[in-house]
């Protein structure tokens, strides 16, 4: 698991296919990251978000919160509001509610492949 999602190998992406033609500039900095180990990948992210001032927030896709909600919710819950959830993750999704319901959404949410905490 990668930051409390499931990850599965599958096919690997296709190749461009339109040619494109880059500078050299360009083709050594592929040659020289296509070289990086791992860590070595992890400061350049590292590295980069700080200068590009990119926060450093897990990334959740909208479709697997809407996929964590029962149906019939799911059509009640405006997108916009969806993307806001996904934008504060991680957060309090709901309080007040007794055990068995606090189970069953952490059900729902683990088997779409989110993580999270009963308190």
């Amino acid at each position: 698991m990668l930051a409390g999602l499931p990850v599965s190998e599958g096919a690997p992406a296709a190749l461009p296919r339109e040619p494109r033609v880059v500078s050299s500039k360009i083709n050594a900095l592929v040659d020289e990251i296509a070289n990086l180990s791992l860590l070595e990948v992890s400061d350049l992210n590292w590295a980069l978000k700080k200068r590009l001032n990119i926060p450093d927030a897990p990334m959740m896709s909208p479709g697997m919160i809407m996929a964590a909600m029962p149906a019939a919710a799911a059509e009640d819950v405006p997108q916009k509001k969806t993307f806001k959830f996904v934008e504060t993750a991680p957060c309090t999704m709901k309080e007040d509610m007794s055990k068995a319901e606090a189970y069953e959404l952490a059900a729902l949410l683990t088997k779409a492949g989110g993580t999270c905490e009963i308190a």
